[in-house]
């Protein structure tokens, strides 16, 4: 009887609404504290990210991004128009609002969602949960359940995985704009900034992508919240100089760590794409290396590719040691990051990635290139991925050819760079500069082997009248002087007026002046 009963209830609450034609639009806001305690603020959004995964999930629902959603709120809660005249300050059929109370005692606790409608009929329906705590396992399967007795869910029919939203790519520009954590657990705070350079690394592995820089992206969060504070018009609450956002947060609900994630499309501020992940605490590394992974993938196209072990740390310990290195580094404290990188290859011998940090603070940096040579060194010996070993080769041969003054080993480093990576968009210059090491040790006739195979590549090379230069001296010490006549007449007729740059700094003087200079000895 209880049964025919609920389903009744049931049937008159969703014909109280109107039909929509697919997609409907959903705003989520974070739900409103009004226990009084500040410190419970976080709770909100913790809410919304659950409600976001739930919500993602029906087939027919469009959701957008958590500031049009707030625009769309504060716009239909100010309106003195009918509800009609609201629909067009917004675009939502609906928005899902919430708050969250407790007695002065703190025994009884409680959730509450409504269900608002933006059209002229139709209304608002709520359901409420009573929870024992404000712990994190106890919110998040509050908002699961919560959503379940929403009628939102059964407009939107089959119901889906998160993480299968068509993706559209309008543009090439990401900004990856926070993780934040939302637990007690203050010791994986790190990880708030760890995920966003992770994230930021895999994606910066695709050539079609552009990844904001963070600095940009605190200018343009400033710009916005001046534009708000004047009261400023703007189309939307988005970064305007991203095609697609990227944030998310985590927490820890007992032993289990969740992992949250989300892609916004814009201008249209629609969610695009939804992860939630739940796992041992143990696994945190492993958690977050999945997530990273699947949201490169997602931006690739589908293309599945192998997570690389260099990048992302294989254990937590050494993925906190990561994280709280790269927070170090971007505050501007090289040693200490230092220190925290070194720890997580230490805890984690095959996470390479870290030694290549670290190499390249001591070279950027520290001024320090022999103890950037080590680091690299260290990398190239724990076998990374071929994209981290193809930049270590790179760096490592012109560290040791401009700065520690050992052209034979670049040379060695440049040769090995070749055979493993032929395609590679460094080939010309890491050929112009095995040139030059060679011809600084007076191997005059691999240096022209070198040159000679770069004014070989095929469209453009920026190098190309230096390159002539070069194989015209290279035959001109080996008492070619037909051959060398051809290439510096050949540099000084079609690039003389480009500047000519020896192998260390660059001369004030042109590739035709330095022809020239060479033709009148061969007269």
């Amino acid at each position: 009887m209880n049964t025919r009963w609920n389903r009744l209830v049931l049937i008159f609450f969703l014909a109280s609404f109107p039909a929509f034609s697919a997609p409907v639009r959903v705003a989520v806001v974070p739900a409103e504290n009004r226990t009084g305690d500040t410190n419970l603020d976080y709770i909100g959004d913790l809410l919304f990210n659950q409600l976001t995964v739930e919500l993602f999930r029906c087939r027919d629902l469009e959701l957008f991004e958590r500031g049009r959603a707030d625009l769309v709120f504060r716009e239909q809660r100010l309106s003195p128009e009918t509800l009609s005249d609201i629909r067009t300050a917004g675009p939502a059929d609906l928005i899902v609002e919430g708050a969250f109370f407790s007695d002065p005692e703190g025994e009884k606790k409680s959730i509450e969602l409504t269900a608002r409608w933006l059209c002229e009929t139709g209304g608002d329906k709520s359901v409420r949960r009573e929870i024992s705590s404000f712990e994190p396992a106890a919110i998040l399967s509050a908002g699961e359940e919560l959503v379940r007795e929403l009628p939102v869910r059964d407009l939107g029919g089959e119901a889906k995985e998160p993480g299968i939203g068509e993706i559209r790519i309008s543009g090439k520009k990401v900004a990856v704009t926070g993780f934040n954590n939302y637990s007690p657990r203050t010791g994986y705070d790190p990880l708030q900034k760890g995920i966003i350079y992770l994230i930021e690394e895999r994606l910066g592995r695709n050539p079609a992508l552009e990844v904001l820089e963070r600095e940009k992206l605190g200018e343009i969060s400033r710009e916005i919240s001046l534009a708000e504070s004047l009261g400023a018009p703007r189309p939307d609450l988005c970064l305007p100089a991203a095609d697609l956002l990227i944030s998310g947060c985590f927490t820890f609900a007992g032993n289990e760590f969740i992992l949250f994630a989300r892609i916004i499309e814009v201008p249209s501020t629609r969610i695009a794409a939804v992860f939630c992940r739940r796992a041992p605490v143990s696994e945190v590394a492993a958690t977050v290396r999945g997530v990273v992974e699947e949201i490169g993938d997602r931006l690739a196209g589908g293309r599945a590719t192998k997570a690389p072990a260099a990048i992302y740390p294989a254990t937590s310990e050494a993925l906190l040691y990561y994280a709280r290195g790269a927070e170090l580094y971007d505050r501007g404290e090289y040693l200490p990051a230092i220190e925290y990188f070194n720890r997580a290859v230490v805890v984690d011998p095959g996470y390479t990635f870290g030694s290549y940090q670290a190499g390249r603070i001591y070279q950027e940096y520290l001024n320090l290139p022999g103890r950037a040579a080590g680091a690299y060194r260290q990398v190239l010996a724990g076998g990374p991925d071929p994209a981290l070993r193809e930049k270590t080769l790179l760096r490592l041969g012109m560290l040791s050819f401009r700065r520690l003054d050992d052209p034979e080993g670049a040379a060695g480093y440049f040769e090995e760079f070749l055979d493993e990576f032929p395609d590679s968009a460094y080939r010309d210059a890491v050929l112009n500069a095995l040139g030059d090491a060679c011809r600084r040790r007076g191997e005059y006739a691999r240096a022209l082997e070198a040159y000679r195979r770069a004014l070989d590549s095929p469209g453009f090379n920026p190098l190309r009248g230096s390159l002539l230069v070069r194989a015209g001296q290279c035959l001109y010490r080996l008492e070619d002087y037909p051959g060398a006549r051809d290439y510096f007449q050949q540099a000084r007729d079609d690039h003389g007026g480009e500047i000519y740059s020896s192998e260390i700094g660059s001369l004030t003087v042109t590739v035709g002046e330095e022809a020239e200079r060479y033709l009148s000895r061969l007269k």
